[in-house]
C-alpha cells in the first residue's frame, strides 16, 4: 500500500508548478487564501494547480457558498 501511496504522490508532484505555494487552506478546508508570501509570481500557477487537483468545483460546478470561517 505504501508503494501505491508513493506513486500517487509522485504523480501529483510531477504536475505541480515550481517553487513554493503560498496558498493556505481555512480550518474547515473549504477555501484558500494567499498568505502574503514574497513569491507572488508563483500565485497564479499554484492556484490553477490546486483548483484542478483538489477542488470539487473544478470537476463539478455547483452553487458557491461563503466559507464558515469568514462569515459571522
Amino acid at each position: 500500500m505504501a508503494n501505491e501511496d508513493d506513486e500517487v504522490l509522485r504523480e501529483l508532484v510531477s504536475g505541480a508548478p515550481r517553487g513554493w505555494s503560498n496558498w493556505t487552506v481555512c480550518p474547515q478546508g473549504c477555501c484558500l487564501s494567499y498568505d502574503g508570501g514574497d513569491k507572488a509570481n508563483h500565485m497564479a500557477p499554484w492556484l490553477k494547480f490546486l483548483m484542478a487537483t483538489f477542488s470539487p468545483l473544478a470537476r463539478r460546478p455547483k452553487a458557491l457558498t461563503a466559507c464558515p470561517a469568514t462569515t459571522s
